[in-house]
C-alpha cells in the first residue's frame, strides 16, 4: 500500500520573509521525529539549481516567456526527482514556493497569458498540487526593507514597486479562490509572532498535536501488546500441547489398568 505524504508549500512575494519561516517549522518537525524534507523552487535538483542561478543572474535579460518555461522546467524535474518519491514514503514536505509563485510573479506580474499557464499546469504539473498553502503577506514597505538588508539582491528582486504590489494582488486572488488550502498570514509582523501562528495552523490542520511524542510511545505500547500477544499463543499453544500429554498420561494409564486385568485374569486360567 503507498503511503501518502504532505505537501506544504510557503508563498510571498520577496522579502515576506517566506524562507525563514519555513526553516524554522523544518527545525520544530525534526525536533518531533517527523519525517520532514525540505526544499526549494526553483532548486533543490542538480538541474534546478542551475536553473535557478540562471533566473537570479541580474546581467541577463530573459524574455518572459523563456522565464516562464525555465520556471516549468526546474519544476518538472523536482516533481519528478523529489516530491512524488517524498509523498510515496509519507514524508512532510516542505517547499519554498511551487506554482502559485508562477501564477502570481509570471501573470499577474509579467503579465502574461494565465490561460497559456494553466494548460501548462494541467499538461505537466496536475494533479501534483500543495495540501497546505501558507501565504505570507505583507507590504512593499515591509518587503523591500527586507530586500534592502541583503547583500546579494537578485534579477527579479530589482522589479519595481508597481510590479510587487501586481505580483502581491495575484497571490490574494489565489488566496480568495482557494481558503480551502491557502492560509493567509500577517507577514507584517515580527518572526516570532509569525512562526506561531503558522505552527498552531499546521499542527491544528495536520492534526498533529503537541503531544506527538505520546503518540510514538502508543505505538511502541502497541507494539509490545502484539509481542505479548505472540506470547500468549505459544502459552496456549504450550497448554495445548500439555493438555495433549495429559490425555496421553490417561490413556497410558487406563492401558496400563487394562493390562493389570488381564495379567490378573491369566494368573486365574494358571490356577
Amino acid at each position: 500500500m503507498i503511503k501518502r505524504g504532505l505537501f506544504i508549500t510557503f508563498e510571498g512575494i520577496d522579502g515576506s520573509g517566506k524562507t525563514t519561516q519555513l526553516q524554522l517549522l523544518y527545525k520544530e518537525l525534526l525536533l518531533k521525529k517527523a519525517g520532514v524534507i525540505k526544499m526549494r523552487e526553483p532548486g533543490s535538483t542538480k538541474a534546478g539549481e542551475k536553473i535557478r542561478s540562471l533566473l537570479a543572474d541580474k546581467r541577463l535579460y530573459i524574455a518572459p516567456d523563456a522565464e516562464l518555461l525555465l520556471f516549468f522546467s526546474s519544476r518538472v524535474q523536482l516533481i519528478e526527482e523529489s516530491i512524488k518519491p517524498g509523498l510515496q514514503k509519507g514524508k512532510i514536505i516542505l517547499c519554498d514556493r511551487f506554482h502559485d509563485a508562477t501564477v502570481a510573479y509570471q501573470s499577474y506580474g509579467r503579465g502574461l497569458n494565465l490561460d497559456t499557464i494553466k494548460v501548462l499546469e494541467n499538461i505537466f504539473i496536475l494533479p501534483v498540487r500543495p495540501d497546505r498553502t501558507f501565504l505570507l503577506d505583507c507590504s512593499y514597505e515591509t518587503a523591500k526593507r527586507r530586500m534592502t538588508a541583503r547583500s546579494d539582491e537578485t534579477r527579479i528582486e530589482m522589479m519595481d514597486r508597481v510590479f510587487f504590489e501586481r505580483v502581491r494582488e495575484g497571490y490574494l486572488a489565489i488566496a480568495h479562490q482557494e481558503p480551502e488550502r491557502i492560509a493567509v498570514i500577517d507577514a507584517n509582523k515580527g518572526v516570532g509572532e509569525i512562526h506561531e501562528q503558522i505552527r498552531d495552523d499546521f499542527f491544528g490542520w495536520a492534526g498533529i498535536g503537541r503531544n506527538s511524542k505520546l503518540k510514538i510511545k502508543d505505538s511502541r505500547l502497541q507494539t509490545q501488546e502484539g509481542r505479548n500477544s505472540k506470547l500468549k499463543i505459544k502459552d496456549s499453544r504450550l497448554q495445548t500441547q500439555e493438555g495433549r500429554n495429559s490425555k496421553l498420561k490417561i490413556k497410558d494409564s487406563r492401558l496400563q489398568t487394562q493390562e493389570g486385568r488381564n495379567s490378573r485374569f491369566n494368573n486365574k486360567k494358571s490356577r
